[in-house]
């Protein structure tokens, strides 16, 4: 009984769009040919290609100048880097905030420094804890004559906050 794999192609057909009689070099020891070949319609693909990029470039532009009409705008990462230049320009009387992300998300620097005077400098890190930087500046002689901090302690000694 013959295999049902055997006369594959007499049953289905196939119109020769697909494929094609294999030549000797691609029928191996009676294995299976490489038949299928794809066709590729003779298109102008670079222009394509440069017409794509260009669309694309036109949209990240047209969405960067949206994002920038309705107020966003281009910010820094928050990394260490970053916290020891603010850390830096920590000085006598300065006003300092640290704790976790409360303290750097919900001050508005602006308002602060409107309502006080002087422009807080911020060393609040998101999911970080207030106390080895409040240790930091406690330990810090320079700085020990009349600096202000303000510091969101825990809520729980047992949450986890540190």
């Amino acid at each position: 009984m013959p295999s049902s794999t055997s006369n594959f192609k007499r049953k289905l057909r196939l119109p020769r769009l697909f494929f094609r009689p294999p030549t000797e070099t691609e029928s191996v020891h009676g294995g299976p040919p490489l038949e299928y070949e794809r066709p590729i319609p003779q298109l102008p693909w670079r222009d394509i290609t440069v017409a794509v990029v260009l669309v694309v470039i036109a949209a990240a532009c047209a969405w960067e100048l949206y994002c920038r009409s309705i107020g966003y705008g281009p910010t820094l990462n928050d990394n260490e880097d970053l916290w020891t230049s603010a850390r830096r320009r920590v000085k006598p009387e300065s006003i300092v905030i640290i704790g976790d992300s409360r303290g750097w998300y919900d001050l508005d620097l602006d308002e602060l420094q409107k309502g006080l005077g002087k422009r807080p400098v911020q060393l609040a890190m998101g999911g970080s804890c207030a106390y080895p930087v409040l240790a930091d500046l406690a330990n810090d002689d320079y700085l020990q004559r009349r600096s202000a901090l303000v510091c969101r302690p825990a809520g729980h000694a047992t949450d986890g906050a540190c």
